[in-house]
């Protein structure tokens, strides 16, 4: 109704208020990417800022003058709004069960770190030469990737023949990381992650 609609924008103009004081105040910058759609925003198909198709939201805006067309980002619920938006996508390599397990992600920049942040649940189920991809989002300005660690915590595994294992391992052959920043980094490359341990990655190449 009525009401409603003017509640709901009422609402919505008292945040971008919020929005435009911590993009003065705060070092993080509101990027927003050109997308058809919020849902291609949110699968991570239009964050190439190779193509220009971008812009900062708020007090930085006057540094993008030919930025044009409908812009999508992301916020925090609350104080501080601002973050950057992470992809993280694990192709597998190939063997001869289903593993199931949850995968934790940390990364080391040259100007901050990303502590250890869960990707996928334990319920994950990982088949072989598959890629799954998740999300998530950091206050953390880091600067360069310097290393990626990664930590696999394996709840089963089930073979053609139907036995379970405790003991299990995730077997990796490509890990790509983007950002709704620019951050891109690729590792092509057998890895190995035991069920418990963290793996180290410290190089990384276009493939």
């Amino acid at each position: 109704d009525y009401d409603s609609l003017v509640e709901g924008a009422g609402c919505s103009h008292a945040r971008s208020v919020e929005y435009w004081t911590e993009s003065i105040n705060s070092p993080c910058t509101f990027m927003a990417h050109r997308c058809d759609s919020y849902s291609e925003y949110e699968r991570g198909e239009c964050w190439d800022s190779s193509d220009g198709d971008y812009a900062a939201m708020g007090y930085d805006a006057d540094n993008f003058p030919n930025a044009r067309g409908v812009m999508f980002t992301t916020t925090y619920g609350d104080v501080p709004f601002c973050g950057t938006e992470f992809g993280v996508a694990l192709t597998t390599r190939s063997w001869g069960s289903t593993v199931r397990g949850s995968v934790e992600v940390a990364i080391v920049g040259t100007d901050d770190n990303i502590d250890s942040t869960n990707l996928f649940s334990s319920e994950t189920s990982f088949e072989a030469r598959e890629t799954y991809k998740n999300k998530f989002m950091s206050v953390a300005n880091i600067g360069s990737v310097t290393e990626l660690q990664l930590k696999f915590t394996g709840t089963g595994s089930t073979s053609f023949w139907g036995s379970t294992s405790s003991r299990n391992k995730l077997r990796i052959s490509r890990i790509d990381v983007l950002s709704n920043t620019g951050i891109t980094i690729t590792h092509c490359g057998d890895v190995e992650l035991r069920s418990g341990e963290t793996v180290s990655i410290t190089s990384f190449n276009s493939c």
